[in-house]
């Protein structure tokens, strides 16, 4: 279409359908990794939560095998969950991710070879693209470490001192 915006409605047309469109593009992909972040935090929630509850159920000698088998058996949903979400998410995150990244280079690119009247509106582009990925890689950094805390909180028990060999095996199983 081209058209002088000055004289003609297509303009307001073309200008009010382009703004409709990013905006719900936006907002659907603002919606998707909202509902991603927000579990994110709860699974890391509910991770941190069962390393502290083994750390105080092993740090007693005479712990039993059901208290044990219990927590195995909610690390075992856990990882499960996790295992659930990394179906659903990982290919339209790794997508989004390296889209993400190409839009970086080329709005860099484009900030560094123009004039200083359209670098503010590039900079702003470029640093939302940015603060997009740095969300993506900080919560899925503290989903990791979260996970990995339920091995360090079992290794720092006292786990060796227990004396049923049975309990013994399963925590060296976790670990």
């Amino acid at each position: 279409w081209q058209f002088d915006y000055s004289t003609t409605s297509r303009y307001f047309i073309a200008s009010t359908w382009l703004w409709f469109c990013t905006f719900w593009s936006t907002a659907g992909t603002f919606a998707v990794e909202l509902i991603f972040f927000s579990i994110i935090v709860i699974m890391s929630v509910e991770f941190q939560v069962l390393s502290v509850d083994f750390n105080e159920i092993l740090c007693n000698v005479e712990v039993k095998i059901e208290e044990v088998r219990e927590l195995v058996q909610r690390h075992e949903k856990l990882l499960e969950i996790s295992n659930r979400l990394e179906a659903i998410f990982a290919s339209g995150l790794l997508y989004n991710f390296i889209e993400s990244s190409l839009i970086i280079c080329v709005t860099g690119f484009v900030i560094v070879v123009t004039d200083g009247s359209s670098r503010s509106v590039h900079s702003q582009f470029f640093m939302i693209n940015t603060t997009q990925s740095l969300l993506l890689c900080y919560f899925g950094q503290q989903f990791i470490d979260s996970n990995l805390r339920i091995n360090q909180a079992v290794c720092d028990s006292s786990w060796y001192l227990i004396e049923d060999s049975k309990i013994r095996k399963m925590i060296v199983i976790i670990l």
